[in-house]
């Protein structure tokens, strides 16, 4: 078939309501000047074609259904559900342009009274006016009834009802295989004998027929009286005709016992259209019957010698129909999904337009059946009658399910003249041409589809990155123990034997416990901020930070790096380590990859500011008791050993965070006195409660003292803790690493004059080291634990013992005469006085009864 194009102008936008069967109520016709459209609902509109907008809205008690106007007595009849037929006189000429112009986009709104209503009768569900008459068709329970009214009389305004006949229904009828019930009025038409320049012009649905081919369907009879005939589809398929004037009365018939009317042919589907087409100076040679589910019936007259016989000629397409109109030659219907056209004729379109000069003959018709063509508009749910422009153009008015009033004009198709047969060598170079085309085509189309598949993986990493950081907001807001499907990460700080030299450093365990992948994109950010025990009066903390990219971690795979510690500028008392995830949408947002590494500053700049997302996982803090070496007694190289320093005064008060803090200025002293921190015995002594150690050490081995429990819960961050093997009364040596040995001794004791009940039992745990700088690390380290169970028990609750006050009494005013004596030491440090060495070895003895007071942590 010719291929066809269409333009689509939108005229207005409408609500459109979405119940069952919405098509059965919604009507578009139009004539030269305007276009009706009842929506479905009780409103009718009227949309101008000269002023381009919606003129009138007209309001009617009821829903509308169906349409009619009488352009030669300006009326328009609307069809009301539950009321009946109402008839309402069209005032549009009297709008001219110029005075649409004065009053803008002015729409009148016309509400219409019962008054109007000329045929009163709830029962009708369709209607056609045929010259002065108007034919209605209604069904009450199983009973059709074909009525005809006349006129009204003078000073009358209902119409008179002039005839009544029944419409016989057959029984058992199977009209589709479908189960959906299809709910749609009767399809009524009126078919004239003679060609259109006698046909009345009242009414859209009225056309006519060839003589020969209304001879031959309605009889000799109908042709002699000039009878118009009355052709009624229904949903059961059956296709009745009536003549409208017949030689015998319908009465005498009925006495007899037979029905008036004569069925024409049976669809066995709910009949949606009846039609004619291929026009000529006698009247259209082909009639037309379409079924709801894509059947199309051609009834066209047929030649043999012995004469003339119809012939019906059947085709399917594809359904369900939604509504259809028939032009000159071609068929114009919608389906749920798109707007087609069919074409009947082997006519080209240039032709088709004088095709009523020519008479019809058998090649006017289609020698074989062509396809459907689209026409790309959507969910048209009502079309009107399609009209025949001078150029060849066919226009109809469309409405859709979205609302929207539109025009349709469809192009004409390429002319026969147009077209010539082509050489071989133009064949051939229209081909190469094909081909190239083609390629050119799929080169774009494979780039289009890797652009596709790249956005939709770049959408599925962004998926995974959102659920992670949900996942990671979620287990952050509850404790981390209840989260079973995470990712994790775990801290231990190890010694490394490489070259003949040890090192300290940190391994990192990256734990992918949930259900997603990490991927290239992702980065572990691995940040290490130390506080060093430096000599120096400025004491300063070191940070360094390290990042590495992570190429594919799977679900329930572990990854492990590894930082150094002891490459520090000093060996630090503690450390403080954050591990933080870091997504880096570089690669999401096509950015290209720079290959020159950044330095640490920008790179902390670029992850803070651009195009990254970071998750904190943990932050931990690693001290002397992580990196003891248990196993291995051999003292380190020189590289890792702390010179001594000759300020004693001065290690005790940096180590010592309470007494710096208030001083504003440090001032470097000037010593006398030289001495050694490596020489003497330094002890400490911590005392905590049975109590206490039991309420937060609940994972104790069953058969294992609480001295020794004691002493593997403060080793348990020690990568080295799973080679010691503790007795009930637990004596650790260790190195540390300075190269110097400590010794870590726990015992359980009571205490007889504290409690002014029954003596407390408690645990003592000593320190001893010759080191005092290794001394005051180890002592911070195991305050720190301590000082966690403290906030466990305080969180718990729990009771506290019975104390006695006036020994309590004893111990603070021992422990504020040892506080004024460190005071003293401040103030000429704050001052910038010399100390002597008398000073100094008061000031030590001093921190050695601090460290060794009677006090028990409960």
């Amino acid at each position: 078939m010719a291929n066809r194009r269409c333009i689509v102008d939108y005229l207005a936008k409408f609500h459109c309501p979405l119940y069952e069967d919405v098509f059965a109520s919604v009507h578009v016709i139009q004539n030269e000047s305007f276009i009706y459209l009842c929506n479905g609902t009780e409103f009718v509109a009227v949309y101008s074609k000269c002023e381009k907008q919606i003129v009138v809205v007209y309001q009617f008690p009821g829903k509308a259904c169906l349409l009619e106007e009488d352009s030669k007595q300006h009326c328009l009849f609307v069809l009301c559900e539950h009321y009946g037929l109402f008839s309402v006189i069209l005032h549009l000429k009297d709008r001219f342009p110029s005075e649409s112009q004065q009053r803008g986009a002015s729409v009148d709104t016309c509400r219409v009274s019962l008054d109007a209503c000329i045929i009163k009768d709830p029962t009708i569900q369709s209607f056609i006016l045929v010259q002065n008459l108007i034919v209605t068709v209604g069904q009450k329970c199983r009973v059709r009834t074909l009525s005809v009214f006349g006129n009204p009389q003078l000073g009358q305004v209902s119409y008179e009802k002039i005839e009544e006949l029944d419409i016989p229904i057959l029984e058992n009828v199977i009209i589709s295989s479908d189960d959906k019930q299809v709910r749609m009025p009767p399809y009524l038409c009126c078919v004239f004998p003679h060609g259109q320049k006698r046909m009345p012009s009242r009414g859209i649905r009225n056309f006519s027929l060839e003589p020969q081919l209304f001879t031959l369907l309605f009889g000799v009879d109908a042709t002699m009286l000039d009878s118009p005939v009355i052709l009624c589809g229904f949903l059961d398929g059956q296709v009745y005709y009536l003549p409208l004037r017949q030689s015998v009365p319908c009465t005498d018939d009925l006495r007899s016992g037979n029905s008036v009317f004569r069925m024409l042919y049976h669809l066995g589907q709910p009949v949606r259209f009846i039609g004619a087409m291929l026009p000529n100076d006698k009247g259209n040679s082909t009639l037309l019957l379409v079924g709801h589910y894509g059947k199309v019936i051609q009834i066209k007259t047929e030649y043999h010698c012995e004469g003339s016989l119809p012939n019906f000629i059947e085709r399917n397409i594809l359904g369900p129909i939604v509504s259809v109109h028939s032009g000159a030659t071609h068929i114009y219907y919608s389906t749920p999904s798109d707007l087609m056209t069919l074409p009947l004729s082997n006519t080209s379109e240039e032709s088709t337009s004088s095709v009523s000069d020519t008479p019809a003959t058998e090649n006017n018709l289609v020698p074989f059946f062509q396809s459907p063509h689209s026409l790309n508009v959507c969910k048209i749910i009502a079309v009107s009658c399609p009209t025949e422009m001078q150029t060849g153009e066919v226009e109809l008015v469309a409405f859709s399910l979205a609302g929207k009033l539109m025009k349709v004009k469809i192009s004409r198709g390429p002319s026969k003249t147009n077209s010539s047969r082509l050489t071989t060598a133009q064949t051939v170079q229209r081909i190469k041409d094909l081909l190239s085309g083609i390629g050119n085509v799929s080169d774009r189309a494979s780039l289009l589809k890797s652009k596709i598949q790249s956005k939709n993986d770049s959408l599925k990493r962004l998926n995974w990155v959102f659920n992670i950081c949900c996942l990671l907001q979620s287990c952050q807001e509850r404790k981390e123990e209840n989260c079973k499907e995470t990712v994790r990460c775990h801290f231990i700080a190890k010694w490394n034997h490489l070259l003949l030299r040890d090192s300290l450093n940190l391994t990192c365990a990256l734990e992918n416990s949930s259900s997603y992948i990490l991927e290239k994109g992702w980065m572990l950010c691995v940040e290490v901020k130390s506080q060093s025990y430096s000599m120096s009066s400025d004491r300063k903390h070191f940070s360094r930070l390290y990042t590495f990219p992570i190429a594919k971690l799977l679900p329930a795979q572990t990854m492990e790096v590894s930082v150094p510690l002891s490459s520090l500028n000093d060996l630090f008392l503690y450390a403080l380590v954050h591990c933080t995830l870091i997504y880096n949408f570089q690669g999401i947002l096509g950015y290209q990859e720079n290959g020159r590494q950044q330095d640490q500053n920008s790179f902390v700049t670029s992850m803070t500011f651009k195009n990254c997302i970071c998750l904190p996982l943990k932050t931990q803090t690693v001290d002397m008791l992580d990196y003891l070496r248990l196993a291995n007694l051999a003292t380190l190289p020189r590289e890792l050993v702390i010179k001594p320093v000759t300020d004693l005064v001065d290690v005790f008060l940096n180590t010592s965070s309470h007494i710096i803090h208030h001083c504003s200025e440090q001032i470097p002293l000037k010593h006398e006195t030289q001495f050694s921190l490596e020489d003497g015995n330094f002890v400490a002594s911590i005392k905590v409660s049975t109590e206490l150690l039991k309420y937060g050490l609940t994972s104790t081995t069953s058969g294992v003292t609480l001295a020794a429990s004691t002493v593997a819960w403060l080793l348990s961050s020690n990568s080295e803790a799973d080679l010691l093997s503790l007795p009930s009364d637990p004596v650790i040596t260790a190195t540390t690493p300075t190269g110097k040995s400590i010794k870590i001794h726990a015992k359980e004791i009571s205490l007889n004059d504290l409690s002014a009940d029954l003596p407390i039992s408690a645990v003592e745990i000593q320190i001893e080291s010759s080191s005092l700088v290794d001394f005051c690390s180890l002592h911070w380290a195991i305050l720190q634990r301590i000082q966690l169970l403290m906030n466990l028990k305080d969180s718990g609750g729990g009771t506290q013992p019975a104390v006695r006050m006036q020994f309590l009494w004893g111990l603070l005013h021992q422990s504020d005469v040892l506080a004024k004596t460190v005071q003293e030491v401040r103030d000429h440090l704050c001052l910038g006085l010399k100390i002597s060495s008398e000073a100094t070895e008061k000031l030590l003895s001093t921190y050695q009864q601090l460290r060794s007071m009677e006090l028990v942590i409960l």
